[in-house]
């Protein structure tokens, strides 16, 4: 006679009433935490998060707000407490850069627009606000004395110039500044981002032209001497070489 293998219950264990009950209450109980957890992967976009963020995981962040009496670093920086704050949307010259009055005269100007940020505050506290942070670890933001757009305030003047590669926001500020020979635009310059890239003060001779920027580049390669328009195919990768007869134009007709 064959034996055949029986359950040892005398029903089998998949009809069980008990296991049955055991599943229901393991399942309730672990309802909160699924539930919890699907929501979690929704606000966090990925499962590829920190596991120790995965149910905490803000999907933005809220904006910064610094308030208090700034120390003005230069003019397009200032620092509030132990924060360092780069002001969104401009350019200002570096502190040692020099530019080239209506006379032809060369001037500090990376001085006197950290000169014009600070009679701008004056004893004001600033309150700064912004979400993002630069490489350098600064707070990049707009920052006001009392409800007056300090970043704004410094474009209209001709000390800072709008940073149109990152906002659009200063241009009509910028654009009036230039009709009326403010600042910077009473004479040429280099834009900042420009002088920056050269490291150094350029030798720029004076326009004949004003109250526009020295930042075409002119350029001797193997085709001979030639000229970079901002937002030109090769402008960004060229650099100057002053050593070489290479200089900094204002205008198209001077290039």
């Amino acid at each position: 006679m064959r034996h055949v293998k029986t359950n040892l219950l005398p029903f089998p264990a998949r009809h069980d009433p008990w296991n049955k009950m055991k599943r229901r209450r393991i399942g309730s109980s672990m309802r909160p935490f699924l539930i919890v957890l699907v929501l979690s992967l929704v606000a966090g976009g990925s499962i590829g998060i920190a596991p120790e963020l995965l149910l905490f995981a803000p999907r933005t962040t809220s904006p910064t707000v610094s308030h208090g009496a700034p120390r003005i670093i230069d003019g397009d920086t200032v620092q509030l407490g132990g924060q360092r704050i780069r002001l969104a949307g401009i350019d200002a010259p570096e502190t040692s850069q020099f530019c080239f009055n209506d006379e032809g005269s060369r001037y500090p100007c990376g001085r006197k627009a950290t000169n014009y940020l600070a009679k701008l505050v004056g004893s004001d506290p600033l309150t700064c606000e912004g979400d993002e942070m630069d490489r350098y670890g600064r707070l990049i933001a707009i920052c006001y004395a009392k409800e007056k757009d300090i970043n704004a305030a410094m474009v209209a003047g001709g000390w800072a110039v709008a940073y149109r590669h990152y906002s659009p926001r200063y241009i009509s500020e910028e654009e009036m500044a230039k009709a009326s020979l403010a600042g910077l635009w009473q004479g040429s310059f280099q834009m900042p981002w420009a002088w920056r890239q050269d490291k150094r003060p350029a030798e720029i001779p004076v326009s004949t032209v004003h109250a526009t920027a020295c930042d075409i580049k002119g350029n001797i390669s193997d085709n001979g001497k030639i000229y970079h328009l901002p937002g030109g195919r090769w402008y960004e990768e060229t650099t100057i070489d002053p050593a070489r007869g290479e200089r900094w134009f204002c205008n198209e007709r001077e290039a």
